[in-house]
C-alpha cells in the first residue's frame, strides 16, 4: 500500500498499483473533478427555467450563475477535508494541490458578484444573488475558524434545504426576477419545483457519501435514519409531492403544457431512489450520471418550451 499524508499525523491508504486509463476515460473524470458538469448544469438550468417560465434571459445571468456555483463547489471541496478524505480522496488531494488557484478563482467570482449587485437597477435580483452567494459559502465555511460543526452542512435539518434554496434562488429567482413581476406565479412555481428537485438530488448524494459523513461526524439524514428510511420515508414522498406540484400547476393553468415532461424527471429520480441508490456508495459515477440525465432533460424542455 502507498500512503498519502495530511499533516504530520493523518495517513490515507491508496491501492497500488494505479491502473493506466485511456484519454477517453480520463476526460470525463477531469471535467467532473473540476466541477464543469455542475457549472454546465447551472447554465442549462438558468436557460431552461427562463423558457419554462416565459421570462427573457439576461446575458449576465448566463455568466454569473455558473461562476457562483463553480466557486461554491470548489470552495466546498477545500473545506470538506474530513469527509472527502474518506469519500473521494483523489478529488480532495487534487483540490488541495490547486488550493491557491481555487482561492483566487473564488475571490474573482465574489468580486464580480458584488460588482453585478452594485450595478443592478432592481433591488430584488441583487438580493437573490447576494443571498445565494452568502448562503453558498456559509454552507461549508464554519462561523468560527476550526469549528467544523458550526457549518450549515453539519446541521441535518438545514444541510439539504440550504443547498436546495441556493440552487433555486440562483437558477430560477435571480434570472426571472430581472424580467417578471415579484408576484409572477410561474416564477414561484418554478422555484418550488427546483427546490424540491434539488433537495432530492442532495439526499441521493448523501446516500452516496454516508460512510465518509458518518466517520467525519457529519449528521446527514441517511446517517441519522439510514439509507432505506431515507429512500422510502423521505425521498419517495417528496417525489410524490413534486409530481403533485406539476399536476396542480397544469390543472390550474399556472404553467405551460411543456411542464408535463418534468414528470419524466420525477420518474428518473424514483428509479434512482429505488433501484440505483444502493449502488451509489460503491460506484460514485451513478450520482453524476443522474445529474447528466437531468441536464439532458432540461435541454429538451428548454427547446420544447421555446
Amino acid at each position: 500500500m502507498l500512503l498519502k499524508t495530511i499533516g504530520p499525523s493523518r495517513s490515507i491508504p491508496f491501492s497500488d498499483p494505479v491502473p493506466m486509463v485511456s484519454v477517453g476515460s480520463r476526460i470525463p473524470r477531469i471535467l467532473i473533478r473540476n466541477k464543469v458538469h455542475i457549472s454546465g448544469c447551472a447554465l442549462v438550468a438558468v436557460w431552461a427555467w427562463a423558457r419554462l417560465i416565459g421570462a427573457p434571459l439576461s446575458a449576465e445571468a448566463l455568466v454569473i450563475v455558473p461562476g457562483v456555483i463553480a466557486a461554491i463547489y470548489h470552495w466546498n471541496r477545500l473545506t470538506d477535508s474530513r469527509e472527502d478524505v474518506l469519500n473521494c480522496p483523489d478529488d480532495f488531494f487534487a483540490a488541495l494541490h490547486r488550493k491557491n488557484t481555487i482561492c483566487g478563482f473564488c475571490l474573482l467570482v465574489v468580486a464580480l458578484t458584488v460588482f453585478t449587485i452594485a450595478m443592478s437597477r432592481e433591488w430584488l435580483p441583487g438580493t437573490f444573488l447576494g443571498c445565494s452567494l452568502v448562503l453558498g459559502f456559509l454552507y461549508s465555511t464554519p462561523l468560527v475558524p476550526g469549528r467544523q460543526q458550526l457549518r450549515l452542512k453539519n446541521v441535518a435539518l438545514l444541510k439539504n434545504p440550504a443547498a436546495a434554496l441556493l440552487w433555486s434562488m440562483l437558477t430560477v429567482l435571480y434570472p426571472a426576477s430581472q424580467a417578471v413581476r415579484a408576484d409572477d406565479i410561474r416564477m414561484w412555481w418554478g422555484f418550488c419545483y427546483m427546490f424540491l428537485a434539488v433537495y432530492m438530488v442532495e439526499l441521493i448524494w448523501d446516500i452516496r457519501d454516508v460512510s465518509g459523513d458518518e466517520a467525519a461526524g457529519i449528521r446527514t439524514v441517511p446517517v441519522i435514519i439510514g439509507n432505506d428510511r431515507t429512500k422510502f420515508a423521505v425521498l419517495l414522498p417528496v417525489n410524490a409531492l413534486l409530481s403533485l406540484l406539476v399536476l396542480v400547476g397544469l390543472a390550474l393553468g399556472y404553467v405551460p403544457t411543456a411542464w408535463c415532461y418534468l414528470l419524466v424527471n420525477n420518474l428518473i429520480t424514483a428509479v434512482w431512489t429505488v433501484v440505483v441508490a444502493d449502488r451509489i456508495p460503491i460506484e460514485r459515477v451513478w450520482a453524476d450520471t443522474l445529474v447528466i440525465l437531468q441536464v439532458a432533460l432540461l435541454v429538451f424542455l428548454g427547446v420544447l418550451a421555446g
